[in-house]
């Protein structure tokens, strides 16, 4: 068996790693990536290989399209023999169903190579912490299935051709849908939605589609510049009775898109942010709801709101990036 030693910088203990990728040139790119947080272990070109490796990694990074084993197999397989460790899977395919497949078998984060060099070592870190890394909101809504789960964009067209085609399926399910945005967030879904074809209008009829104001929204639980933890339960009681009011009923999920935590960030008040997103959380996670809480990365670039992203991670169980 050829396995191929990574040499990294000496210093702190970071997380062990072991790559797996059937290109050599791919190998030492992601070595040369990674090796300043994390210990490489070793790389090898197959998934035979990756189980029977002994060296104990925190986490392993599995290319899809591999011999021997591929990167689904590989996975299962790790699984099936009890291991614990961090999977993490980093290829070419963007299909959600391939997304949602490695998730069910196990996956603690799934990472386009288009994106590696922005996405893999937050990606690794976030697995580390517990948290599901999906590629796409589409995904994550049923990667995820329910809880608490947050998307960090650029704010631009892509963010809201992302979020429009994430509304849409959810409304092609025939689930109910609260957005609670700001306006110009809201009127770029609508026109998008529209364009698809989407009767908005008879969606709201029946009680599917509800649209809110997020700063409206804000304002019924905050009291002197801070969340009041009753008036946020009395929020969360609204929108599971109407989640119950549905056509389903008790079998139906209700899906939140929220941007109401970003209004406190750009008005300052982070402590105020990260503290509605621990109540939120608390409330949440008995209930069959999914909630996507959505940031533009701007939001965390000065130095008094970017460490407060490690808060704001923590708060969630799925991430994605846009």
């Amino acid at each position: 068996m050829h396995v191929q030693r990574m040499v990294t910088p000496e210093g702190k203990s970071r997380p062990k790693v072991v790559l797996a990728d059937d290109h050599r040139d791919t190998l030492e790119t992601l070595a040369a990536l990674l090796s300043a947080d994390f210990e490489i272990l070793a790389g090898v070109p197959d998934g035979r290989q990756a189980v029977s490796l002994t060296l104990n990694p925190d986490i392993v990074v599995l290319d899809y399209s591999m011999p021997e084993l591929d990167g689904i197999q590989t996975l299962r397989e790790l699984r099936r023999l009890g291991s614990p460790t961090k999977i993490v899977l980093n290829t070419l395919h963007e299909a959600d169903e391939l997304v949602i497949e490695a998730a069910k078998a196990g996956a603690n984060a799934y990472v386009l190579k288009t994106r590696t060099f922005s996405d893999l070592s937050r990606a690794l870190n976030h697995a580390l912490a517990g948290r599901l890394f999906v590629p796409s909101l589409t995904s994550l809504t049923a990667a995820a299935r329910y809880g608490h789960t947050v998307q960090f964009h650029m704010n631009d067209s892509l963010f809201l051709d992302e979020v429009s085609r994430f509304v849409g399926s959810t409304l092609w399910s025939e689930e109910p849908i609260v957005i609670a945005a700001t306006r110009e967030t809201r009127d770029g879904i609508a026109h998008r939605l529209k364009a698809q074809g989407v009767d908005l209008k008879e969606k709201t009829e029946r009680g599917q589609y509800i649209v809110m104001d997020a700063a409206e929204s804000l304002s019924q639980f905050m009291r002197d510049g801070r969340p009041d933890d009753k008036r946020v339960a009395d929020v969360m009681d609204t929108l599971n009775r109407l989640r119950l009011s549905s056509e389903s009923g008790r079998q139906s999920r209700l899906t939140i898109f929220g941007e109401m935590a970003v209004i406190l960030y750009r008005n300052g008040n982070i402590t105020a942010a990260v503290e509605v997103e621990r109540i939120w959380n608390e409330l949440t996670k008995p209930l069959p709801l999914l909630t996507v809480c959505s940031y533009p990365i701007e939001c965390f670039q000065d130095g008094l709101t970017r460490n407060s992203l490690v808060n704001v991670s923590a708060e969630h169980v799925a991430v994605t990036h846009t």
